[in-house]
């Protein structure tokens, strides 16, 4: 699978180390060990579960996980927005996600080409990942196999528009992209896959 380097040269963006080996260990725990619901799909401005689409979980983390995701995001909203050359406004509040085995997201986008005005992703412009635990083909807790962020159309050749790229994930990188392209998560095989999802508006 081509690593984060390879993501940045096409012209997304990528922070290497955006969080470190224990504040990763830490969420991971908070995740595993929070109050959870079943994470939801929004078509035509209406937010829903639909496990047909999406089978993973969001968790309601503790204050202080929150307060250093947000900080870092806000920290990081400058750099992504001279990245993408947008103007952007709002963070979207994080989802804290948890993929156990078999758990996956089919091909979708996180914004609308043209949203309904009831819709509660309208503005969304850049998604934001963090991968919270390694993937690797070995059977460990800290682990997961599977699971694996794809992303299509991202090459500027409209040969490759339905070829998609997986993403080689490392604890504590970020990679964000325009809400528009399609992506999705292959199905864990094995262990849990834990991310952090947001969004710039």
């Amino acid at each position: 699978m081509p690593d984060l380097d390879f993501f940045a040269k096409l012209g997304l963006f990528v922070v290497n180390d955006f969080l470190n080996t224990e504040e990763c260990r830490v969420l991971c725990n908070d995740i595993r060990n929070a109050a959870r619901a079943p994470a939801t799909v929004v078509t035509d401005g209406q937010s829903f579960v639909d496990i047909s689409i999406r089978n993973a979980s969001a968790a309601k983390v503790t204050n202080e996980s929150r307060a250093l995701i947000m900080g870092r995001l806000e920290q990081l909203k400058p750099n992504i927005e001279n990245h993408f050359n947008l103007a952007l406004t709002t963070i979207e509040q994080p989802h804290y996600l948890r993929y156990g085995k078999r758990d996956y997201f089919s091909v979708h986008a996180d914004a609308d080409t043209y949203p309904p005005e009831s819709s509660s992703i309208p503005h969304r412009k850049v998604s934001a990942i963090i991968f919270l635990n390694n993937q690797s083909g070995k059977n460990s807790k800290c682990e997961y196999s599977g699971g694996s962020l794809i992303l299509y159309g991202i090459m500027d050749d409209p040969r490759s528009k339905d070829y998609g790229f997986s993403v080689d994930a490392v604890q504590g990188q970020l990679i964000a992209f325009p809400a528009l392209t399609l992506h999705e998560v292959t199905p864990v095989t094995a262990g849990e896959r834990f991310t952090v999802a947001s969004w710039f508006y």
